[in-house]
């Protein structure tokens, strides 16, 4: 007589949201293959879990028993898996809008809605934090409409948080930079920079030397004015 070869799959650790499959599962017993006659999944201590095509997903975090029932000649053989379901997944933070990249000193932004959904947990609290990037990140007031001013010329912060059961933790993060005083944006305006073209074959630039707009110090470019031939 041939010995008897259970052919199940072993116990296991997966992701809550991914599926276990037991498709191979057999006993060859006596030289002949038999298929499981039947497969249950219990979650926890007697929580029946829904499986098709020879396998389930998991919907939360915890132990599912799977028992496969084999009939062996006049023997009904039963063996069982451990799947272990882990959450080590972060939530999804979404929001609703944008912020902007850059701002005006005293400018007035305002803070999008912001949700967050969790694969065990469903929907999630999101906490919201506003804060000057000092070295204290000094946290900036934001009002019952969702709206900050911009205090200072130090860029801002604004962190979306939400946490699930497991402890896994996102952050959308956003980071506003103040335009500095006098910034403009360069060769967008033409009292920044202007240039002119002139026929013949000569050309010339001259570049706005206001005190207001020209930075200087320790490597520093200065502005000047020049002239070329073609």
């Amino acid at each position: 007589k041939q010995e008897r070869i259970v052919d199940i799959p072993a116990d296991k650790i997966i992701e809550v949201g991914t599926a276990f499959d037991w498709e191979l599962a057999a006993v060859l017993d006596n030289g002949k293959t038999y298929l499981p006659a039947s497969v249950t999944v219990t979650f926890g201590e007697n929580e029946t879990v829904e499986t098709a095509e020879n396998k389930f997903t998991a919907t939360k975090a915890g132990i599912y028993t799977v028992t496969y029932t084999f009939a062996v000649g006049s023997e009904n053989l039963t063996y069982t898996t451990r799947v272990t379901a882990v959450d080590t997944t972060a939530p999804s933070v979404l929001s609703s809008g944008e912020l902007p990249m850059r701002a005006e000193k005293g400018a007035t932004v305002t803070i999008p809605a912001f949700s967050a959904k969790d694969i065990c947990d469903g929907d999630l609290e999101v906490n919201v934090s506003v804060y000057i990037n000092d070295t204290d990140k000094t946290p900036i007031e934001v009002t019952e409409a969702n709206t900050f001013v911009i205090p200072s010329y130090e860029s801002v912060t604004v962190e979306a948080t939400a946490t699930d059961a497991a402890g896994n933790k996102a952050v959308d993060t956003t980071v506003i930079s103040v335009r500095q005083e006098h910034e403009l944006d360069f060769m967008n305006d033409e009292f920044y920079t202007m240039s002119r073209v002139v026929s013949g074959g000569g050309g010339g630039v001259e570049y706005n030397t206001n005190a207001d707009y020209v930075i200087e110090g320790t490597g520093s470019l200065k502005m000047f004015s020049g002239a070329w031939g073609l």
